[in-house]
């Protein structure tokens, strides 16, 4: 009894292995000459494009066509933006069970006297979970000179308790000074 066990798991296992073998051919096979004929063709940007009305394209005249220029930002006006809004998503997203961790996150951001009136923001831990998280939709340069900038943001904050989960919109601005090549925040003011 057991030697036919033996025979007939045997049988089905050469039976198995025959039929993956036979998969693994035909797509091994099929992919080779799909490669192959791919490397007979001339330049990928040669290549006629079918569009909807059935007329070919040359895809090299209507990259040239399609194409638009991305408008131009002074880059001292980027970096302020982006430096704004770093702060503000850290900053304003926090918990009553993270140990102020957000507090840790933007201390290399600010100057040393807004790292005084961070840390009394300090908020305490809880048993219950409150957290909002905060996304920056927009940001935009009020004023910009040399050592100095204002950069207003509108925000989306997203408030988790264990009640449910709120969303509400804030807006204010971002008052920063220029040290060395960085720009440090040195104000948030939040519009009520």
């Amino acid at each position: 009894m057991l030697d036919l066990r033996k025979k007939i798991f045997v049988i089905a296992s050469i039976v198995i292995a025959l039929f993956i073998a036979t998969i693994l051919g035909v797509m091994f096979f099929s992919s080779s000459d799909v490669i192959e004929e791919k490397k007979d063709t001339s330049e990928p940007s040669q290549i006629p494009q079918k569009v909807s009305d059935n007329k070919a394209i040359n895809l090299e005249e209507t990259a040239e066509q399609v194409f638009i220029q991305p408008p131009t930002e002074d880059q001292e006006e980027l970096f302020a933006r982006q430096s704004a809004r770093l702060f503000a998503e850290r900053f304003l997203s926090y918990s009553n069970q993270n140990g102020n961790a957000h507090i840790d996150d933007v201390m290399p951001l600010v100057t040393t006297r807004m790292k005084r009136w961070i840390q009394t923001q300090e908020i305490e831990n809880g048993n219950k979970y409150e957290g909002v998280t905060t996304r920056v939709i927009t940001s935009s340069i009020e004023n910009i000179s040399s050592g100095s900038a204002k950069v207003s943001i509108e925000m989306q904050q997203v408030l988790q308790t264990i009640d449910g989960v709120r969303t509400k919109n804030k807006s204010g601005s971002v008052n920063m000074i220029r040290s060395g090549d960085n720009w440090l925040i040195d104000g948030l003011f939040l519009d009520d």
